[in-house]
């Protein structure tokens, strides 16, 4: 039975965050049982601590959620409970607002920004590469007439 003195352990857990894990991990190395054991606890502990920074990662940002649930919603409305303050007559126009039409609003401003967004992203886009495009199409057609556009593809002033 004391002939298998040599274990055979691979190099890395699971984990790829793993402090062993390297181009190494699939091979092995032969240790003696008493190192195979170290190293499996190591290991053990590399995946614990790996498994609990994973749970603070999901953790935090719930956290935070709840924790401004709390400050700035829960603790205003009862400090203010009974008292006749700028909150109640914000509450009073805001509060006959229907949600369907707040959803509506949210949606309606969020794709007008996103639309300006992208059209400023667009003209961007197109100012950079103006000026190649511009000589690559001269050098293919030396007397080719311009459109008249400027660099970020609007039109000229003069011709509004």
């Amino acid at each position: 039975m004391e002939q298998n003195l040599a274990t055979r352990v691979p190099l890395a857990t699971q984990s790829n965050r793993s402090y062993m894990a390297s181009s190494r991990r699939d091979q092995g190395v032969n240790l003696s049982r008493k190192d195979a054991i170290q190293l499996q606890r190591r290991q053990a502990r590399v995946q614990l601590v790996d498994r609990v920074f994973d749970l603070l990662m999901a953790a935090v940002p719930w956290a935070g959620a709840i924790g401004l649930a709390y400050f700035a919603i829960y603790r205003p409305t009862t400090v203010l409970a009974g008292r006749y303050t700028f909150a109640q007559i914000g509450y009073g126009v805001f509060g006959d607002i229907r949600v369907s039409e707040a959803v509506a609003w949210l949606f309606g401003v969020a794709g007008v920004a996103y639309g300006a967004r992208s059209e400023h992203l667009r003209r961007n886009t197109l100012q950079h590469l103006h000026q190649p495009r511009k000589e690559l199409e001269l050098r293919i057609d030396p007397h080719r007439s311009s459109s008249m556009l400027t660099p970020r593809g609007t039109t000229r002033p003069e011709d509004k």
